[in-house]
Protein backbone atom coordinates (compact mmCIF):
# COMPACT_ATOMS: atom_id res chain seq x y z
CA UNK A 1 0.00 0.00 0.00
CA UNK A 2 1.13 3.62 -0.97
CA UNK A 3 0.69 6.65 0.93
CA UNK A 4 0.43 9.63 -0.43
CA UNK A 5 0.28 13.01 1.09
CA UNK A 6 -1.83 16.36 -0.14
CA UNK A 7 -3.11 19.74 0.92
CA UNK A 8 -6.98 19.64 0.61
CA UNK A 9 -7.56 23.30 -1.07
CA UNK A 10 -11.52 22.84 -2.13
CA UNK A 11 -15.25 21.91 -1.23
CA UNK A 12 -14.65 18.18 -2.46
CA UNK A 13 -11.71 17.52 -0.37
CA UNK A 14 -13.64 18.91 3.03
CA UNK A 15 -16.49 16.80 2.04
CA UNK A 16 -14.27 13.54 1.73
CA UNK A 17 -12.72 15.37 5.22
CA UNK A 18 -16.21 15.17 6.77
CA UNK A 19 -16.67 11.35 5.74
CA UNK A 20 -13.28 10.43 7.03
CA UNK A 21 -14.52 11.89 10.77
CA UNK A 22 -17.60 9.98 10.19
CA UNK A 23 -15.64 6.68 9.93
CA UNK A 24 -12.32 7.29 12.09
CA UNK A 25 -13.92 9.48 15.42
CA UNK A 26 -17.92 7.83 14.68
CA UNK A 27 -18.56 11.84 14.25
CA UNK A 28 -22.72 12.49 14.42
CA UNK A 29 -23.34 15.06 11.22
CA UNK A 30 -23.60 17.94 14.22
CA UNK A 31 -19.92 17.43 15.45
CA UNK A 32 -18.68 17.55 12.01
CA UNK A 33 -16.09 19.75 10.78
CA UNK A 34 -18.68 22.61 8.35
CA UNK A 35 -17.47 22.44 4.48
CA UNK A 36 -18.13 26.35 4.58
CA UNK A 37 -15.73 26.56 7.84
CA UNK A 38 -13.17 24.29 6.10
CA UNK A 39 -12.43 25.87 3.00
CA UNK A 40 -12.96 29.23 4.67
CA UNK A 41 -9.77 28.24 6.64
CA UNK A 42 -8.26 26.69 3.90
CA UNK A 43 -8.44 30.24 2.14
CA UNK A 44 -7.31 32.44 5.10
CA UNK A 45 -3.89 30.63 6.78
CA UNK A 46 -4.89 26.83 7.38
CA UNK A 47 -4.65 23.90 5.87
CA UNK A 48 -6.69 20.39 5.52
CA UNK A 49 -4.09 17.72 4.73
CA UNK A 50 -4.78 14.27 3.81
CA UNK A 51 -3.19 11.25 3.97
CA UNK A 52 -4.13 8.73 1.00
CA UNK A 53 -3.60 4.93 -0.32
CA UNK A 54 -4.16 3.41 -3.58
CA UNK A 55 -7.18 1.26 -1.54
CA UNK A 56 -8.87 3.87 0.25
CA UNK A 57 -12.04 4.11 0.40
CA UNK A 58 -13.98 5.44 -2.58
CA UNK A 59 -16.82 7.44 0.06
CA UNK A 60 -13.52 9.31 1.33
CA UNK A 61 -11.30 10.07 -2.37
CA UNK A 62 -9.37 7.51 -0.60
CA UNK A 63 -8.48 9.30 1.99
CA UNK A 64 -7.26 7.53 5.23
CA UNK A 65 -6.17 9.42 6.98
CA UNK A 66 -5.90 14.06 7.78
CA UNK A 67 -4.76 16.63 9.77
CA UNK A 68 -6.56 19.94 9.83
CA UNK A 69 -4.93 23.52 11.35
CA UNK A 70 -5.01 27.25 11.23
CA UNK A 71 -3.22 30.03 12.00
CA UNK A 72 -3.87 32.10 15.50
CA UNK A 73 -1.94 34.73 17.92
CA UNK A 74 -1.18 34.30 21.75
CA UNK A 75 -3.25 37.29 22.59
CA UNK A 76 -5.66 37.06 25.43
CA UNK A 77 -9.17 38.33 25.97
CA UNK A 78 -9.39 40.48 29.23
CA UNK A 79 -12.93 41.20 29.25
CA UNK A 80 -15.57 40.70 26.54
CA UNK A 81 -14.66 42.08 22.69
CA UNK A 82 -11.65 43.69 24.38
CA UNK A 83 -8.09 42.05 23.59
CA UNK A 84 -5.34 42.66 25.75
CA UNK A 85 -2.00 45.06 25.71
CA UNK A 86 -0.12 42.18 24.26
CA UNK A 87 -2.24 42.05 20.80
CA UNK A 88 -0.14 44.47 19.56
CA UNK A 89 2.82 42.33 19.46
CA UNK A 90 1.09 39.00 19.88
CA UNK A 91 3.00 35.79 18.27
CA UNK A 92 1.83 33.88 15.60
CA UNK A 93 0.88 29.87 15.96
CA UNK A 94 -0.29 26.95 14.73
CA UNK A 95 -3.81 25.59 15.88
CA UNK A 96 -3.84 21.72 15.44
CA UNK A 97 -7.78 21.21 15.25
CA UNK A 98 -7.46 17.10 14.20
CA UNK A 99 -5.48 14.69 13.52
CA UNK A 100 -6.07 10.70 12.52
Amino acid sequence: MTITLKLIKDAQGCLYFQELERRIWASPDDDLIPTHVGVTVLKNGGALLGAYADDGPPETGGMVGAAFWWLGSDARPIAMNELSPAHDGAALKVCSHIAG
